[in-house]
């Protein structure tokens, strides 16, 4: 299921609702109705988010479509030595026709195939040996399903993202070099009827709203993940929640209280580095001054500890309600399957 924001539906249906934000542009925001929550509480269970893509490093090893990670084991048998066929029935098994992508067993096979992967497979044949890089592909991908998808997803999840392309047109030098040839590429390989200069906007809104896919027991990233919801939470150096991606599924965690209008924040970097280099991070990957409670102290000389965020959060829920942004008209929650 993935879950999107639209124009159309019932906006109970979901605990999360978009409003204007004081950190960036919009922002999701604990909805009303739902009770209040505390630390390691679910806020957001995403069983399929639109996109799950191996990356390069792991496409032998990973399942193409429940994102299982099995890592090859390597220099374990001498020749002569016969392999552990418990091993052996693990191995995860090549699609025939794009020797590209993999599968843990015959029902992701098919699952893949009825999803996506019919539509790719005759692309990635005609390339192989050559294999598309990890951000390629899912640009690729969101292109063959652009048709598929409802067309409020399309217009009001996917394209309302920021692409940053000014930003990394700006930039130039060999990053924006091989934008364009990654671009250029996903737009001659997917056959879409969208210009360039459209597929180099979704391709950069792709590098900027992806989140690794790591497995439940290593910090290694095994893939991306993208899904526009997700896309929508806004950055914080003081979260009051995180997104854990494992195998295919996607879950939006509290890692402090979260009460009903509350905005909902995760950190796209590492909350343990210094001010500066988290504002480098921010600035280099995704063009903004991170302007949140954490860094205004540290950029003070002052200390952050834990327990800030929720005396800062109790000083503004006792503003008067006349002096709060007023929820956006109109944006509510669609479900498909």
């Amino acid at each position: 299921m993935t879950t999107l924001l639209t124009p159309t539906t019932n906006p109970g249906s979901l605990p999360l609702l978009p409003r204007p934000s004081s950190i960036s542009g919009f922002g999701l925001f604990y909805a009303p109705g739902f009770s209040p929550l505390t630390r390691e509480d679910i806020i957001l269970d995403l069983k399929t988010p639109l996109l799950s893509i191996p990356g390069d490093k792991y496409l032998d090893e990973v399942c193409s479509w429940c994102m299982e990670w099995r890592p090859a084991k390597k220099d374990v048998y001498g020749k002569g030595k016969t392999p552990d066929p418990e091993d052996v029935e693990k191995e995860l098994k090549k699609c025939t026709g794009c020797k590209v992508v993999r599968y843990c067993s015959r029902e992701c096979q098919k699952h893949a195939w009825s999803d996506h992967h019919k539509l790719e497979c005759p692309r990635y044949a005609a390339l192989y040996p050559r294999v598309l890089p990890a951000s390629v592909r899912a640009c690729v991908r969101l292109l063959l399903l652009k048709e598929r998808l409802p067309k409020a997803l399309w217009e009001f999840g996917i394209l309302k993202l920021d692409d940053h392309v000014r930003d990394f047109e700006s930039e130039g030098g060999e990053r924006w070099g091989m934008i364009n040839l990654m671009a250029k590429g996903a737009h001659g390989y997917s056959g879409t009827e969208l210009s360039e200069r459209e597929v180099r906007g979704l391709y950069c809104m792709i590098l900027t709203n992806t989140f690794a896919i790591t497995p439940p027991t290593s910090d290694v990233q095994i893939g991306l993940s993208f899904d526009p919801l997700l896309a929508k939470i806004n950055h914080s150096c003081c979260p009051n929640a995180r997104i854990d991606i494992t195998g295919k599924e996607a879950a939006v965690t509290a890692v402090t209280d979260v009460n009903v209008g509350d905005e909902v924040t995760v950190s796209y970097v590492d909350t343990e580095m210094n001010v500066e280099a988290r504002r480098k991070e921010l600035r280099e990957t995704w063009f903004f001054e991170c302007k949140c409670e954490k860094c205004k102290v540290e950029l003070g000389g002052g200390k952050w500890k834990d327990g800030m965020l929720e005396d800062i959060k109790k000083s503004e829920r006792d503003v008067p309600a006349g002096n709060k942004s007023e929820e956006v008209r109109g944006f509510v929650v669609e479900e498909m399957d």
